[in-house]
């Protein structure tokens, strides 16, 4: 009797950090995306991560500056982007991306931002942030990525 006593608190223990870790989850819930000014390079990141997260790659694509596209062609990026998702590197919630900051000089930017992955292992959840920054250019008007990205990585790209 004491055995099943004991197994039944360790039950009771386990179901009571699933439900403290989905009030936790919950609680955090999702963010609203911050808003910037239309005309900002921030924006454009964020326009540009938008259009990856959904899948929109020529959207994604358009957002790269022209001599990032003369280098890899709309195909070549549409190619590489869907090999990474069925790779398994498609959005799923677990990534969460927050633009911290842009320095602007002139028709150059580069704006920072941090990486959030949540990982679920059992009953652990890590998370792992990482900075970044992407370079940015002023052509025709509008600020457009001036670095290959898929998503905010650059060390699959080409492979």
């Amino acid at each position: 009797m004491g055995g099943q006593r004991g197994f039944l608190a360790v039950v009771a223990g386990i179901v009571a950090l699933l439900i403290l870790t989905v009030g936790v989850v919950l609680v955090q819930g999702e963010q609203p995306a911050a808003s910037f000014g239309p005309d900002s390079p921030e924006a454009a990141v964020q326009a540009y991560l938008v259009a990856w997260d959904a899948g929109d790659d020529r959207t994604a694509w358009a957002a790269f500056s022209a001599q990032v596209q003369a280098e890899t062609p709309l195909d070549s990026y549409t190619e590489q982007a869907q090999t990474l998702r069925v790779k398994g590197f498609a959005p799923d919630g677990s990534r969460r991306v927050f633009i911290n900051s842009a320095k602007v000089s002139g028709e150059r930017a580069v704006v920072s931002v941090t990486i959030e992955t949540t990982a679920v292992r059992g009953m652990n959840v890590d998370r792992f942030r990482q900075t970044t920054t992407i370079p940015m250019v002023r052509a025709d008007g509008a600020w457009k990525v001036d670095q290959l990205l898929m998503g905010t990585d650059t060390w699959f790209v080409g492979k």
